[in-house]
């Protein structure tokens, strides 16, 4: 079992550049970003585990596929082959 913090960070600006013409992004705009971490912080508990599970103290969070936890350890398994799964325990701190 491991448990770690997952931290966030506060946009202070967002701007389109451009729209990208050409390349498998076409279509999408090329972002300028600024961010700046602040001391806030969720605590991810990951165990392994015969199946997915997804367990987490605000009931607003899905804990189905639908979360990117959830995705995460659907593309490990594939990417590597691995038999066995991870149950996630998320403790929010961070307002959804």
């Amino acid at each position: 079992m491991q448990s770690l913090r997952s931290y966030t960070r506060l946009t202070l600006a967002l701007d389109i550049i451009q729209k990208l013409s050409s390349g498998p992004y076409a279509g999408y705009h090329e972002l300028g970003i600024v961010k700046h971490a602040i001391d806030l912080y969720d605590i991810l508990t990951v165990e392994a585990s015969a199946a997915t599970k997804i367990l987490c103290s605000d009931p607003a969070v899905p804990t189905d596929s639908r979360n990117i936890c959830w995705k995460a350890i659907d593309i490990l398994r594939k990417r590597f082959a691995l038999a066995g799964s991870a149950a996630i325990t998320i403790q929010k701190n961070i307002p959804v």
